[in-house]
């Protein structure tokens, strides 16, 4: 009798077991996702920059169609952006600079950009590119006001 009683409990024990190392490799074997809701997802600062890639190719060719340009002129709008993308990526990492210095070269590397695509540009495009960068309503204005949305958006509180 002593011996199916022993019997028993060293199979439960052993059921014991199983359950309790089932347990532990599901734990170990738990992707971020499965234990906290969107916790694989990309943050939403990843997801900004993808945003901004698509963002960028479309204010590209915004721009393009609004001010009609040629092939020859699309390359180098496309090259002064790129470079201006570049170099307010280089300004962002830029540690040893205070906020005003980073907003002043910011300032700086924009009136750049204006001044390099203005150069591209027949004068009735410089007229229409001034008109949609003067009056707010521009390509550039259109980007900032959709950042804006997104910082303030009810999700982040």
């Amino acid at each position: 009798m002593r011996g199916k009683h022993n019997l028993k409990l060293a199979g439960l024990l052993a059921a014991a077991a199983m359950v309790l190392g089932t347990v532990a490799m599901q734990a170990q074997t738990t992707t971020p996702d499965q234990t906290q809701p969107g916790a694989n997802a990309p943050s939403e600062r990843q997801n900004r920059r993808g945003q901004m890639g698509e963002n960028r190719e479309q204010r590209f060719q915004e721009l393009s169609q609004k001010l009609n340009l040629t092939p020859d002129q699309q390359t180098k709008v496309k090259a002064i952006m790129d470079q201006r993308r570049n170099d307010m990526m280089a300004l962002r990492n830029d540690t040893s600079l205070t906020p005003e210095q980073k907003r002043d070269k910011a300032q700086q590397i924009n009136q750049n950009f204006h001044t390099q695509v203005q150069a591209v540009l027949t004068p009735d495009q410089q007229k229409q590119f001034q008109e949609l960068h003067g009056k707010g309503k521009g390509i550039t204005s259109m980007a900032a006001r959709k950042r804006r949305a997104l910082r303030h958006s009810p999700e982040k509180a």
